[in-house]
C-alpha cells in the first residue's frame, strides 16, 4: 500500500538486448521531490545480480581450452567455508544460512544462487579473470576481493542492464541508446542512432 512505501525510491531500466534501445527508464518516484536519476546515477552494490558474470568468466576459460577449466557440470560442495584473501578471512553465507551439504553442479549452483560456491569459483579463476570480462561488459571498477563474487562493487541499474545484454545477444554487449532519431520540423533527419556492440 502507498502509505507503507512512502518515501522509498526505486529505479528501473529495460533495454532491448539486440538493439540497445532503452525501452523504459524510471529514475525515482517523483522528480519534483528528488531530481536524482537512480537509474543512471545511483551507484549501488548489485548483489546476486552480479553472480552470472563470475560464472561467465569461469566458463569462458573452458571455452578457450584451459586445462581443468570449470564447466556447467563441474561439482562444488555447498557447505560453510572460510576463505583467505589479501591476508584476511572471509566467511560468506548462503541466503538464510542454508547449505545443501552436498555437491552441486555449477549450473545448479547458479540457478540456486549459492553464495559460497560463487566465491569459490572466483577464488579458483582469480579476480583478474573476472575483471577482464566485466570491463568488456561495461562494469569497470570491480574490487580485487573475493566478495566481488557477491556484488560488493558498485554499478548503476543502467550499467547492469547494459551488461546483461551480452547474455541475451550471443556474447555481444549492446551500448544503450536513448534516442532513435532526431528530425527537424519538416521531417529531415539530423541524427539517427546506430547499433554499437562490443564482444
Amino acid at each position: 500500500e502507498w502509505r507503507e512505501t512512502k518515501g522509498r525510491q526505486a529505479a528501473l531500466v529495460a533495454i532491448h538486448a539486440l538493439t540497445g534501445e532503452i525501452l523504459a527508464m524510471i529514475g525515482g518516484r517523483d522528480y519534483s521531490t528528488s531530481q536524482l536519476n537512480r537509474a543512471t546515477d545511483a551507484r549501488r552494490h548489485p548483489g546476486s545480480v552480479f553472480k552470472p558474470f563470475v560464472y561467465a568468466a569461469a566458463l569462458s576459460l573452458a571455452e578457450s581450452g584451459v586445462k581443468d577449466a570449470i564447466t556447467p557440470a563441474t561439482l562444488f560442495l555447498d557447505h560453510t567455508r572460510t576463505f583467505e584473501s589479501n591476508g584476511e578471512t572471509y566467511a560468506p553465507s548462503n541466503f538464510g544460512d542454508w547449505f545443501e551439504g552436498r555437491q552441486l553442479t555449477v549450473r545448479d549452483a547458479l540457478v540456486e544462487s549459492k553464495n559460497v560456491i560463487a566465491v569459490e569459483i572466483l577464488e579458483r579463476i582469480g579476480v583478474a579473470q573476472l575483471q577482464l570480462l566485466t570491463d568488456r561488459a561495461g562494469l569497470t571498477g570491480v574490487p580485487p576481493y573475493l566478495s566481488a563474487a557477491l556484488g560488493a562493487g558498485e554499478a548503476t541499474p543502467l550499467q547492469i542492464a547494459a551488461a546483461y545484454t551480452a547474455f541475451a545477444n550471443e556474447g555481444k554487449r549492446v551500448v544503450p541508446d536513448g534516442l532513435r532519431r532526431v528530425t527537424t520540423r519538416v521531417g529531415a533527419t539530423i541524427y539517427e542512432s546506430t547499433r554499437e556492440t562490443r564482444e
